[in-house]
């Protein structure tokens, strides 16, 4: 069975992922792109993503989702998103305490 996640960005729901990887803590999957407003400025945020802003603030330059299984939306996945080209997204999940606490205050 191929989980399908729901993409969550700015309380929005933006897209879907399919075929999620994992590798630790990074994770890829191909990306279904949903056809509204937020997602066009979603996909635009990430296509001008720069790395070298990220890394001076993190937290103030990070694009944040939550991905949430379809078949169990309680349980929330939070992660920042670094790469979107095309139907193929890469992302790394947060999982320590203090980081959830920095990324995702009001969760």
């Amino acid at each position: 069975m191929d989980y399908i996640f729901d993409v969550y960005w700015g309380g929005n729901l933006v897209g879907e992922i399919t075929n999620l990887s994992q590798d630790m803590w990074y994770m890829s999957g191909d990306w279904c792109r949903f056809e509204t407003a937020e997602t066009a400025r979603f996909e635009q945020l990430l296509h001008n993503f720069d790395m070298k802003r990220f890394q001076q603030d993190p937290v103030g330059n990070s694009v944040k989702v939550i991905l949430s299984e379809t078949a169990q939306p309680d349980k929330k996945i939070f992660c920042l998103v670094f790469y979107l080209k095309e139907k193929e997204i890469e992302l790394r999940q947060i999982v320590a305490e203090e980081a959830l606490n920095l990324f995702f205050p009001d969760r």
